[in-house]
Order: structure tokens, then C-alpha cells, then sequence
């Protein structure tokens, strides 16, 4: 069995915290767990490239430019997820990110649509996780994990705000989520891994045992 999960919320919610504490939580049960990122873990060299170009790139690209490149990316990611091996896929920010950037800048949701879609379908997305925490409080965490170098950072804290807005308005939303799985980090770390297992539990006991690999 695989079940295809994405990680979605703003920057500094605590995405990738949580991401590694699946892969330990699927290395204890003895099942695989492939961590399809944009720089590292299970990534293609196409996906390193995009990745590379959206970074050099920031701010000399046109809005729709941007968006077709990440969209581009996510295609890569998705044929990705279709790929990987049976066990836990677990991609790290998927279709709601290009879905609330593209509702910042202003572009036709009803052409990207069908595309981000085509791609949901691709990866056969069974469930997207959704971090919250407070605004301020990722905000904070940007900050101080970056040092003024992120191009989240950049964009500025506005930006940041309404891209916030918009990924959680478009999770509760649904059309590109599969299976809804709220997850609060506005408290303790442990207690928002506790609220992800009680979300995978479940699909976890049903996945076959298989040898122990970790993409990290």
C-alpha cells in the first residue's frame, strides 16, 4: 500500500519539524517513508534545477513566470510521488502553495485549476496535512532561522501574511487537499506530533512491512 501525503502552511509553521518526526515515527514500525522535498530527500535533478532557478531568480521574474516555473516543479514532484515505492510519500508543500501564490499575484485561478488538479490526480494525493500556528509566531521563526537570507524573507511580511491567508482558506476550501488533517503548533512541538500520529496511525498499521528506508 502507499498513501500519498502532502505538507502544507505558511513558512515557519513547523512543516518541517513534523516531516521528520513521520519518518522516525515510520523508521520505528519498520516502514518506508519517502520525503519528496525541493532541495534535498527524494528529488529528482529537474526538481534541484527548478529549485535553483526559483532562488537565483527571485524577483527578476514576472508573476506568471514564477508560478509556471513552481508549477513545472510540482508536475516533477508529482510524477515523483507516483514513482516512489510502496510506504509513506510524504511531500513537503505541494499544489495549495502555488494555489495561494498565484491568488497573490493577482493570476486567473480558474486556468490553473484543471493543472493543479491534473497534478493532484498524478500523485493520487490521498490526505494534506495543514500546520497552523499563529502568524507572529512563524513569522518570528522565519526570522530567526533565516537571518534576512529567505526569500520568503524578501517578499516581505505582507506578502507572507496574505500567502498565509490564502493557504489556509484554500485548505478548509478542499478542492486540492484529499482527506483534511489540521494540525495546531501553536503550542508544544510534541503536542502537534501527537495530533499527526493520531492522523496516520491508521494508514500506518495497514501499510506492508517492508525494509527500512528513509529518505531524509
Amino acid at each position: 500500500m502507499k498513501i500519498v501525503v502532502a505538507m502544507e502552511g505558511m513558512d515557519g509553521a513547523g512543516k518541517s519539524s513534523l516531516a521528520r518526526f513521520i519518518q522516525r515515527l515510520c523508521a520505528e514500525r519498520g516502514l518506508r517513508c519517502s520525503r519528496i522535498g525541493r532541495r534535498t530527500g527524494y528529488v529528482s535533478p529537474s526538481v534541484a534545477k527548478i529549485t535553483q532557478l526559483l532562488g537565483e531568480e527571485t524577483g527578476n521574474l514576472t508573476a506568471p513566470a514564477e508560478i509556471f516555473a513552481r508549477m513545472a516543479r510540482e508536475h516533477q514532484r508529482a510524477h515523483l510521488a507516483a514513482s516512489a515505492p510502496p510506504g509513506i510519500i510524504l511531500l513537503d508543500r505541494f499544489v495549495l502553495t502555488i494555489l495561494a501564490m498565484a491568488r497573490v499575484h493577482g493570476l486567473d485561478i480558474d486556468l490553473l485549476l484543471p493543472l493543479l488538479r491534473e497534478m493532484v490526480s498524478k500523485a493520487d494525493l490521498h490526505a494534506t496535512i495543514f500546520v497552523t500556528c499563529p502568524f507572529d509566531m512563524g513569522w518570528r521563526r522565519v526570522e530567526q532561522r533565516n537571518k534576512g537570507l529567505s526569500s520568503v524573507l524578501r517578499r516581505g511580511e505582507r506578502i507572507f501574511r496574505r500567502v498565509a491567508e490564502f493557504l489556509e482558506e484554500d485548505f478548509h476550501f478542499g478542492i486540492l487537499t484529499g482527506k483534511q488533517w489540521l494540525v495546531d503548533n501553536s503550542r508544544t512541538l510534541q503536542e502537534a506530533e501527537r495530533q499527526v500520529a493520531m492522523h496516520l496511525l491508521p494508514y500506518l498499521q495497514e501499510v506492508p512491512m517492508v525494509a527500512r528506508t528513509e529518505a531524509s
